[in-house]
């Protein structure tokens, strides 16, 4: 290795996430420092991880004792290759790998809080062969599932599978334009797991109205009503961007002075429907 130069480990696959262990040699040179370095699963930066992490590392004639420490992941601050990192300065030293060609190094990681980021609830990748006709490709992610159980629920699966395309002779289809965290998300609400959270939600109504799905939107709606902790203006927001106009209607009902209605007021209301911008003015009238 260089003086400064990285060397990243395999990447692997944990808790619905990407992690790898970086090693980098200090810039004098006599030094190694070790990372674990995770990417999130959000299309935002805005995650963190904390807990507990345990590093190994060994060679044919170096054997430290493990070490200890505490995990603080943050999404907000990655490296050039996009690798969010936490770990250990003067790791090791070039002496200690006299006579050894490899180091290996392992890494123990203790997930006790996380904020941000989800954990898939289903993997759509191990599914017995029996069980699934299709297998839908989204940036080389890969969902294994029902045509038919698809097409019940989406008008866009069901022209795409049984409208006479190709695509319903197919074993595989690749979807451009759709994001894999979203897809997974979607599947998950399809097959009845609770799969939206406030990390979740804006992905799912965008796909659920890509895909023609109602059933994801109920549920994306019933959540922003009674579970999520998103502001008003947020959800109003929302609601406007996806073309929920019943829900942006039932909003606006819930205001009982101007100053709340000034808040949840769109910079751009071109954006609204005419009966709901009709509404918000009826109701800004209602308070003179």
């Amino acid at each position: 290795m260089k003086n400064g130069e990285n060397i990243y480990g395999p990447s692997v696959k944990r808790y619905g996430s990407e992690w790898c262990i970086i090693v980098v040699r200090s810039s004098k040179g006599a030094k190694f420092n070790c990372f674990i370095g995770c990417k999130g699963n959000s299309r935002n930066r805005n995650w963190r991880l904390e807990g507990n992490l345990q590093i190994t590392i060994w060679t044919k004639d170096f054997h430290p004792a493990p070490d200890e420490g505490t995990l603080n992941l943050d999404g907000s601050k990655p490296d050039d290759s996009g690798w969010a990192t936490w770990g250990w300065k003067d790791m090791f030293l070039e002496a200690d790998l006299a006579g050894s060609d490899t180091i290996t190094v392992k890494i123990l990681v203790d997930i006790e809080c996380s904020t941000g980021i989800r954990r898939s609830l289903r993997n759509f990748n191990d599914v017995p062969e029996e069980l699934f006709d299709v297998v839908l490709v989204v940036k080389e992610h890969r969902f294994s599932v029902i045509k038919a159980y698809l097409a019940t629920h989406s008008d866009y699966f069901r022209v795409m599978f049984f409208g006479g395309f190709q695509e319903a002779r197919q074993k595989e289809v690749v979807l451009h334009g759709i994001d894999p965290i979203d897809i997974q998300a979607y599947l998950e609400v399809l097959y009845g797991l609770t799969a939206v959270d406030d990390v979740t939600v804006e992905g799912l109504l965008m796909l659920a109205r890509m895909l023609q799905t109602e059933l994801v939107t109920n549920k994306c709606v019933a959540f922003l009503k009674s579970r999520s902790t998103k502001s008003l203006k947020e959800k109003f927001e929302l609601a406007a961007l996806h073309g929920l106009d019943t829900y942006m209607s039932n909003i606006i009902d819930r205001m009982t002075t101007l100053k709340e209605l000034k808040e949840i007021m769109p910079s751009n209301q071109n954006s609204l429907d005419k009966e709901v911008l009709s509404k918000l003015l009826t109701k800004c009238l209602s308070f003179a």
